[in-house]
């Protein structure tokens, strides 16, 4: 047992490693010096440093958690239409043969305005096919020489107000109600930024049975047109908002990733990125309330948060090779 003591404090002091625990003491301590080094890289992995001008360049925005009011709406593709109720389908009282037509199509017209001039065939005597309505001719379907008969020659349109009509889908009726507020934009490039085509009504009318074809619910909501710029045809959409909260801390939508399995914001540190793992609650349109992981009064990125992901994945696949 003396000869075993003398020989380990002989080698120790020889400047060899004692065995602890099956390996040498010294190379133990490095093991663990090695390990706690590699746990801080991949710790500095999990960040990512960019530069401000480069940050700008990127799009990245930046904004403080706060409150935010969370909205979801639902996106409804229509058009516009006559508005029915306004619109009069006009007829020669007694058939026969037209004498004259005094109107053209397009012209704008007054209620009781001579149309046309017709002969019954009966009596022979001509009398004044007239407009019930003001309004614009829209159709006219008759010219001297022709019969009248039993149908339309005219058709009359009040375009003082239109129909905004969407087709609703079975899965979406019990989001929409008569009375609800449709926030309606025409889809025509040229105009996007007129606001004069853009709209608030509500929805006055949800028709009591479906397409055969499309087996979809058509909903109305009337539109002012004083101005004439709504024409029947021009496809618009309509906005419905179907829900609200005030969330004590909500993000836009662009500033959440998905990393691995859970969702994250990015967390600035200066030039500093971090991702954070939150929880999230009710989404919107274009937002989403924040339950978890993020305080008010942290700043985030906002938006070019894809940016920031690209840039960590690629820093883990650098050092996973």
């Amino acid at each position: 047992m003396m000869r075993i003591l003398v020989l380990t404090l002989l080698l120790s002091n020889a400047g060899y490693a004692v065995i602890h625990d099956g390996f040498p003491q010294e190379a133990y301590a490095a093991d663990n010096q090695y390990e706690e080094l590699e746990h801080d890289n991949d710790k500095e992995q999990e960040k990512t440093r960019i530069s401000s001008d480069f940050a700008e360049l990127s799009g990245i925005e930046v904004m403080e958690a706060s409150p935010m009011k969370v909205t979801m709406t639902k996106l409804l593709t229509g058009r516009v239409t006559l508005n029915k109720n306004n619109t009069a389908n006009v007829r020669a009282r007694f058939p026969g043969p037209v004498h004259a037509v005094h109107v053209r199509l397009g012209e704008k017209v007054k209620k009781g305005q001579n149309l046309a001039t017709v002969e019954s065939n009966e009596s022979l005597i001509t009398y004044e096919v007239v407009s019930p309505i003001d309004g614009v001719v829209i159709k006219r379907g008759t010219n001297v020489g022709d019969v009248a008969s039993g149908k339309e020659i005219f058709v009359i349109a009040d375009l003082s107000t239109v129909w905004a009509k969407y087709h609703i889908f079975p899965r979406d009726m019990k989001y929409i109600k008569k009375g609800q507020t449709v926030d309606i934009h025409s889809l025509d490039e040229t105009h996007s930024e007129d606001e004069a085509l853009r709209r608030t009504a509500r929805i006055s009318m949800l028709f009591p049975t479906a397409d055969a074809s499309s087996q979809t619910v058509i909903a109305i909501a009337e539109l002012s047109n004083e101005d004439g710029i709504w024409r029947p045809g021009m496809v618009i959409q309509g906005i419905i908002n179907i829900g609200e909260k005030q969330a004590s801390i909500a993000v836009p939508k662009t500033a959440l990733q998905h990393m691995g399995d859970q969702q994250v914001v990015f967390i600035r540190n200066d030039d500093t990125y971090e991702p954070r793992p939150v929880k999230v609650g009710m989404m919107g349109t274009t937002n989403v309330e924040i339950i978890s992981g993020l305080e008010r009064g942290e700043t985030y990125v906002s938006r070019g948060s894809f940016v920031i992901k690209a840039d960590l994945l690629k820093s883990t696949t650098v050092h996973g090779h």
